[in-house]
């Protein structure tokens, strides 16, 4: 329940701070190129939402719907790259900070991931491109030299 009390103040000061940054921003370059800027990362907010597709958004729905909040997959499945594009069609440069920070964070790890140096970890029995699969006749437990002689139990046995 404070969880829900902190979103509703959270949305309820977001328009005063947007406001805030959109003034601050158009001090620096002008109220006619700041909104411009604010409407064309708008549109680029709505045309990377409608290459996405909304199925990850549909899927971040359901996810919500089923587990709440406490259960949302990240990873792997393209919500971050949905969640920036939509904060990124939201008018605004406070929202468009955020889906920007969302946005490069997915494509960081699409890249390691792409590149092998990321991505989720192996899970036991997965089969990847890296595994040989052996028959039992096509292969010998042997000990390793470098580690010490495993221990007898203490019966003697």
């Amino acid at each position: 329940m404070m969880l829900m009390k902190w979103i509703f103040a959270g949305l309820a000061l977001l328009p005063i701070a947007e406001f805030a940054a959109f003034a601050g921003v158009a001090s620096q370059i002008g109220l006619l190129r700041a909104f411009l800027l604010m409407i064309a990362l708008s549109f680029a907010g709505l045309a990377l939402l409608r290459y996405l597709g909304f199925a990850a958004l549909r899927r971040l729905r359901t996810d919500m719907m089923a587990d709440g909040t406490r259960m949302i997959r990240l990873e792997g499945s393209g919500i971050l790259l949905a969640l920036g594009a939509l904060l990124l069609a939201i008018p605004g440069y406070l929202t468009d900070a955020m889906g920007l920070a969302l946005l490069a964070v997915a494509l960081w790890n699409r890249a390691a991931a792409a590149l092998g140096r990321g991505g989720e970890p192996p899970m036991p029995g997965r089969r990847g491109p890296s595994t040989v699969d052996l028959q039992p006749d096509e292969w010998e437990r042997r000990p390793d030299p470098h580690l010490p002689p495993p221990r007898r139990p203490p019966d003697g046995r």
